[in-house]
C-alpha cells in the first residue's frame, strides 16, 4: 500500500499547520470535509463545509446502496434528495 506522510508537520507551530499528502489525494480543499469512498477505499467524492446529520446520512445511505451509480443527472439527483426519508435525527 501507499504510506502518505505530513513531512511539514511541526508540532511546535501554532495556527495553520503543514498539509498533510492523504488531504492533496482526497482533494480536501477546504475544512471540515467530509471524504467518501467505496468498499475499495476508491474516491468518490468530497463534501466540503458542515453537514446536518441527515444531509450526512443521505450521502452515507447513497453511497452503501450503490445508488451513487444509477444517478446520472442534477435532475435525479433532484428527485432522489425529494424522495429520501431520513432515519437520522438532528
Amino acid at each position: 500500500g501507499v504510506e502518505y506522510t505530513n513531512p511539514n508537520y511541526d508540532p511546535n507551530r501554532r495556527g495553520r499547520n503543514g498539509v498533510h499528502q492523504f488531504t492533496r489525494v482526497m482533494k480536501v480543499s477546504a475544512y471540515p470535509t467530509i471524504v467518501y469512498m467505496d468498499e475499495n477505499l476508491n474516491f468518490l467524492t468530497g463534501d466540503r463545509g458542515y453537514k446536518t446529520p441527515k444531509q450526512i446520512e443521505l450521502m452515507m445511505k447513497f453511497i452503501a446502496t450503490d445508488d451513487y451509480k444509477k444517478v446520472k443527472t442534477q435532475e435525479e439527483w433532484a428527485e432522489y434528495q425529494t424522495k429520501f426519508s431520513p432515519q437520522f435525527k438532528e
